[in-house]
């Protein structure tokens, strides 16, 4: 789990109806491996307006564009990867990741 990271994590119970969802790792890799979690933000398909300024389009700057869509900033949430059998499916470029984490910093700010 390196900070970057792009994987989908397969739905369980009744939120399976709308498939798998796709995360972006925000948090540092040491904090990743020493505590088997992540932070991570969600990536979705379309603009939640209430979150305007906290979202970063992936398209174009994802390194395999197996993954596109809309990065939200502002809901960041701790996961077990590992616990939710997810999968990487691909990773951001660096610049594009300093534009998600300046966001997220803008928080706390």
């Amino acid at each position: 789990m390196k900070q970057g990271d792009i994987y989908r994590v397969p739905q369980q119970g009744e939120s399976s109806l709308v498939g798998d969802r796709y995360v972006l790792v925000v948090s540092a890799t040491a904090f990743n491996e020493s505590t088997k979690l992540a932070i991570v933000c969600p990536i979705n398909r379309e603009i939640n307006h209430q979150s305007y300024g906290f979202f970063v389009e992936a398209r174009g700057g994802l390194t395999t564009s197996i993954t596109s869509g809309i990065v939200n900033c502002g809901q960041p949430f701790t996961i077990n990867l590992a616990a939710n059998r997810a999968v990487k499916t691909d990773a951001v470029e660096p610049d594009l990741l300093v534009d998600i984490l300046a966001r997220i910093q803008a928080i706390f700010d």
